[in-house]
């Protein structure tokens, strides 16, 4: 059975403005190394592509930096407007349908930063083994190293079974982002993982799940199925896709729902405070990129794309500055950086 990799590079990036923009968002920017985020994702699929197999999901507004880059074969579908995840991986698993009616689909974000690529690569394998095996909707946890508040997390039947923990631990439930106390208490237990927002299903499993959950949703995609993405029916009728997410809308409802635990390094690069561990520090723990000069300051987020950064006697902030703006916050104030943004003049963003 074969398979097809679909990236999800629709979104805006809010959580990493001023940085990532409208048409300019975070997955197009090298935020990490000399590769945009989304060249690296590509890059790290390599041993899993062939010529017809990789798909690109995201908004017609940013074709414009898609045809910018030097990338392989893909089949990009693009947007009329963001819909959340649901409709899009819905769209993406009929598309791929119609030409591999077989297929089994690796859903991943583009904005990821892995280490242990090789590791990484031999999970996808082991999620495509368990979702044709198991006849389950699979995603992919990771084992916290700490009580993250920035991330979701899913629940899995405790279990000591080797032969459970290869064909996928049951899925109980899904947490929402939790507060400080109950994340340190989900660090305690052995049964809970980061959510990673990476999945792998038949594109048959997924579309009978939306069937079955989000009927209304079905229909719009059936609307679709024999439409190009250019023609104005096709317009209008995307946009009357609710805005949900495939957590809330499918797998917080489906029964058969497996987790693959994935032993690699990884962080979702969500929002600015997941850079510190990634960047280069120097000797008082700030986390540069750009030109910077400090006295008395530790741990600090710095970026700079213009001139010059001093900080005298500040700690625990993030200062980021570009070239017509300038945000500088706690850094355990970057989950309000979403908000912030929604207040902005539309030329700022």
């Amino acid at each position: 059975m074969s398979h097809h990799i679909v990236i999800m590079a629709g979104g805006i990036g809010t959580r990493f403005w001023p940085l990532s923009r409208e048409k300019r968002a975070k997955q197009f920017l090298p935020i990490i190394g000399d590769d945009s985020l989304l060249e690296q994702t590509i890059s790290r699929l390599t041993p899993l592509l062939t010529n017809t197999n990789l798909w690109v999901v995201t908004n017609k507004n940013q074709k414009s930096e898609f045809e910018a880059l030097n990338l392989p074969p893909i089949n990009f579908l693009y947007e009329p407007e963001g819909k959340n995840t649901l409709p899009c991986i819905g769209w993406a698993a009929q598309e791929i349908s119609k030409k591999d009616p077989n297929a089994t689909m690796v859903v991943l974000p583009a904005d990821h930063f892995i280490k242990d690529n090789d590791l990484f690569i031999k999970t996808i394998n082991e999620g495509i083994a368990v979702a044709n095996s198991e006849n389950a909707l699979i995603t992919i946890g990771i084992k916290p190293t700490s009580p993250h508040t920035g991330y979701g997390y899913i629940e899995t039947a405790s279990t000591t079974a080797k032969s459970s923990v290869k064909n996928g631990r049951p899925v109980l439930s899904f947490h929402e982002k939790p507060t400080l106390r109950i994340a340190l208490s989900y660090l305690e237990k052995k049964s809970f993982f980061w959510n990673s927002g990476m999945f792998i299903w038949t594109t048959s499993q997924i579309l009978s799940a939306i069937k079955t959950y989000q009927p209304k949703q079905y229909e719009t995609l059936l609307s679709l199925k024999h439409l190009t993405q250019d023609s104005p029916t096709f317009v209008s009728s995307f946009k009357s896709f609710d805005s949900l997410s495939i957590d809330y809308g499918i797998l917080e409802k489906a029964q058969n729902i497996k987790m693959i635990s994935g032993q690699f390094s990884w962080s979702d690069v969500g929002s600015w405070s997941s850079l510190p561990s990634v960047w280069q520090q120097d000797a008082n723990g700030n986390a540069i990129k750009g030109n910077y000069v400090g006295m008395n300051s530790h741990n600090n987020l710095v970026y700079s794309k213009k001139g010059v950064v001093s900080l005298i006697d500040m700690d625990d902030h993030m200062v980021i500055q570009t070239e017509d703006a300038l945000l500088v916050a706690p850094i355990t104030s970057d989950q309000q950086v979403k908000a912030l943004y929604e207040q902005l003049p539309k030329h700022i963003k």
